[in-house]
């Protein structure tokens, strides 16, 4: 057990855990919180790192329809990545495949 200040709420907070490994993990996520990222904001990374190499419009755009027609609207894209599990993207992978074949 420790005591850090937690500036945010201008007062002490106790830090506990059952192994001296859990309480250096709890003051790392403290002191250094990860940022949750979702595919959404990893994807909008993506488009951007992709127009910067010059990739052509036309295949943005396409990437783009893409996302629109099959991720944009499922609840998987706006989950934390360190969320995400094997079952909810090999359901994804299904659904994609499914409606791919439809089209044609």
């Amino acid at each position: 057990m420790t005591y850090i200040f937690d500036t945010g709420k201008n007062q002490r907070q106790k830090i506990t855990s059952y192994s001296e490994k859990g309480l250096y993990q709890k003051l790392y996520e403290f002191y250094y919180p990860t940022q949750k990222e979702s595919l959404q904001s990893l994807y909008s990374q993506w488009v951007e790192k992709r127009k910067a190499m010059q990739i052509s419009d036309s295949t943005i755009h396409r990437n783009q329809n893409d996302w629109d027609k099959y991720y944009r609207n499922s609840r998987i894209v706006n989950n934390s990545i360190d969320r995400i599990t094997i079952s909810k993207v090999s359901f994804m992978n299904v659904l994609v495949t499914i409606i791919l074949h439809e089209k044609h």
